[in-house]
């Protein structure tokens, strides 16, 4: 059984779609991936190890095999809304960039050569042009999610900056509440270190090896029982002993970061942004029985 490639495989934004329209979509999108949630660029990973393109589709001349076929149009679709916002929001690229880009991609697949990009071109069923236009829609999405969400950042910060208060912790895990609680009277009397009852008491082996450090955490990364006592404190200061399913805990609180709008905090707000408008976008895509 086959497809024809005119035939309308969903529609998007009520607007009926074809799986030639799709094809198209997959070569143009060839660069991407949507496996964090969003759509990113894979120009600049080494090696690069995801393209799909149409010729996942099985391509046979108008017709096309149902192999895989509604992850694959999916994938395809969720191009297309890409290249819609892309084009709405008028993103133009100095043609240095995309020049560099495209010879990165080329280096991280190994293509030194014209005859060796000819070779992966053909095996792909992807044109010169369709290599342009993915190569400078995978960096346009970089610049997609800045145009969007760029002016929203320090509003959504100021409303949610407890989320980003960080502190710096250790961790000692036994198994027995008699022993946490003798353990936690010996570091307040300053009998014994806190690295020194990890190593020769605690039970988990990946701990000992660091002392018990697990660095530096925000609150949605710390049990919601304990964080108000964690996060009220700027340390150096212990806490515990905690009972949990394996035993009990006694964490020690080396120090407390308030939020910072720095630029990793901006790019984690941003990233946030970007997934829950990404999920929305998905709602503008319907398959056809």
């Amino acid at each position: 059984m086959f497809v024809s490639l005119d035939a309308a495989v969903a529609k998007l934004d009520n607007q009926e779609v074809s799986i030639e329209q799709v094809l198209r979509s997959l070569n143009h999108t060839c660069f991407l991936r949507f496996d964090r949630g969003f759509p990113t660029q894979v120009l600049t990973a080494s090696p690069i190890d995801t393209v799909e393109t149409s010729d996942n589709l099985n391509v046979n001349s108008r017709e096309i095999a149902p192999i895989g076929l509604t992850a694959t149009i999916m994938r395809g679709l969720h191009g297309m809304i890409l290249l819609q916002e892309i084009k709405h929001h008028d993103i133009d690229l100095p043609a240095e960039c995309v020049q560099q880009a495209s010879d990165t991609a080329r280096k991280h697949l190994g293509l030194t050569s014209i005859k060796a990009t000819e070779q992966w071109l053909s095996r792909n069923g992807l044109t010169l042009d369709d290599w342009g236009e993915a190569v400078e829609t995978a960096l346009a999405v970089d610049h997609l999610r800045d145009l969007l969400f760029a002016d929203q950042l320090e509003t959504w910060f100021a409303q949610n900056q407890r989320k980003f208060d960080q502190i710096e912790v250790a961790r000692l895990h036994v198994l027995d509440q008699g022993v946490g609680e003798e353990i936690m009277d010996q570091l307040v009397e300053q009998e014994i270190s806190f690295a020194s009852a990890v190593e020769n008491l605690g039970v988990k082996p990946d701990e000992q090896k660091q002392g018990g450090y697990l660095g530096w955490l925000r609150r949605d990364a710390v049990p919601h029982n304990i964080e108000a006592s964690l996060f009220a404190t700027d340390g150096p200061e212990f806490l515990g002993p905690i009972e949990i399913e394996s035993g009990v805990v006694i964490y020690r609180v080396l120090t407390r970061r308030p939020a910072q709008f720095d630029a990793d905090t901006q790019n984690q707000i941003a990233n946030h942004l970007y997934r829950e408008w990404w999920q929305q976008q998905q709602k503008r895509i319907e398959l056809c029985p």
